[in-house]
């Protein structure tokens, strides 16, 4: 497994999110995984790039417009949100 905090980017917040928040539906972030029926300890197990890749065509595959930029802000920063 890469070393995450050598890491930069997107692929790396996301990671870091993941791993900090990703079981905690309390958190904006545990709450947008589960939205999209994800599981947090298979996403973990991925490699962090693969994660986020999957999480991203999860959220792109999301109809309304509404969620998807909040489910965007939520997983992967306000700089994703559009």
């Amino acid at each position: 497994m890469p070393d995450i905090a050598a890491s930069s980017g997107p692929e790396a917040y996301f990671h870091e999110q993941l791993v900090t928040n990703g079981e905690d539906v309390q958190t904006e972030f545990g709450s947008a995984i589960l939205t999209l029926g994800m599981n947090p300890r298979d996403l973990q197990q991925d490699t962090p790039e693969h994660a986020y890749q999957t999480t991203m065509r999860k959220v792109e595959e999301v109809t309304d417009e509404a969620l998807k930029r909040d489910l965007m802000r939520a997983l992967f920063g306000p700089t994703q949100a559009r």
